[in-house]
């Protein structure tokens, strides 16, 4: 335990030396090296943005030709690719609980969750490795989806609008990487929009906090999706700091192993199978060897040794010598 703390403090001195070196970035020359680089955080920025941009397209199409868009979405994509609460409609489209975390409709709705990935991901990699990253993204989103989908089928509040209500957009996975950061790392101070510094761990209560209050004002569902998320970051957080920042290892160790003794049985029963064929395909040599025995042997007695030929008393001959 000793040593994973004077890690953290470490990495914590680390990085507060490279942002008080580098000072404000050049926002342009930062963009571009982010869109040429090929970590997840960056994968993860571009794949929103793209399917915004698709979204964008194909709502030209509907105002062009004036198709009817469904209830609640702006067009037929976000529907089949959003998380639906009602457990019927979930059935139908369960991809929702792992496509939703992609989804924006609105161009701000999009551009505050790519900020917040963006800075929360930079800190969250100065401690984590790019996998890491993109599992807490994934899980993060997937518990946003399990209060989300909980949250509007228990209260009853939601009763009336639980069939038709659908949850879109990676806010509850950026808050997974945000807390999971904060988690790890409290004291680390970071600058707010380069005007206010304030510890890490401050920020994340006052993003949770405004979530929670904000259950009660509009977007009931989203804010609960944003709790899941900033549960799991939490408790991802919480478990690096105390076993390691690598916390699947054993899970991963025991897939592998699995999977070694998958192969490994498969391989077996490949040589059995083989083996067989092999004892099959002889007894079938021997069986046709045996008949052609049984057949000269018929026409010797029949005809007479004279009357076989040559290639059939060579194979009399060969039978002999056994």
């Amino acid at each position: 335990m000793a040593g994973l703390n004077e890690r953290w403090e470490e990495a914590q001195r680390r990085y507060q030396q490279q942002y008080r070196q580098y000072g404000k970035p050049d926002f342009s020359e930062t963009m571009k090296r982010f869109f040429h680089s090929k970590d997840s955080l960056s994968r993860l920025i571009i794949i929103n943005i793209a399917v915004w941009l698709l979204i964008v397209l194909i709502n030209v199409l509907y105002f062009l030709f004036q198709w009817a868009k469904p209830a609640g979405c702006s067009n037929h994509l976000v529907y089949y690719l959003s998380l639906p609460s009602g457990i019927d409609n979930l059935m139908r489209r369960p991809w929702g609980i792992f496509t939703y975390m992609f989804v924006h409709q609105k161009f701000w709705h999009l551009f505050f969750n790519m900020i917040v990935l963006y800075y929360s991901g930079k800190v969250f990699l100065k401690f984590f490795n790019d996998r890491q990253l993109l599992y807490t993204y994934i899980i993060g989103g997937l518990f946003g989806a399990l209060f989300y989908v909980a949250g509007m089928n228990i209260f009853p509040v939601f009763s009336s609008t639980v069939s038709i209500s659908i949850a879109i957009g990676a806010s509850a996975s950026v808050m997974a990487i945000l807390i999971a950061a904060a988690t790890y790392t409290p004291d680390l101070e970071v600058n707010l929009f380069y005007l206010i510094n304030m510890k890490f761990k401050w920020l994340a209560v006052i993003i949770v906090a405004l979530d929670i209050i904000g259950i009660a004002s509009g977007n009931s569902g989203g804010h609960i999706a944003h709790l899941g998320g900033a549960l799991w970051g939490f408790t991802y957080g919480l478990l690096s700091r105390r076993q390691g920042t690598d916390i699947f290892a054993g899970i991963r160790e025991k897939y592998r192993k699995y999977q070694r003794e998958q192969k490994a049985k498969t391989e077996a029963e490949i040589k059995k199978k083989q083996e067989k064929k092999a004892m099959d395909d002889a007894a079938k040599r021997k069986q046709k060897e045996q008949d052609k025995i049984d057949e000269i042997l018929k026409k010797v007695s029949m005809s007479g040794y004279s009357s076989l030929t040559q290639e059939e008393k060579n194979i009399l001959f060969s039978k002999s010598k056994r």
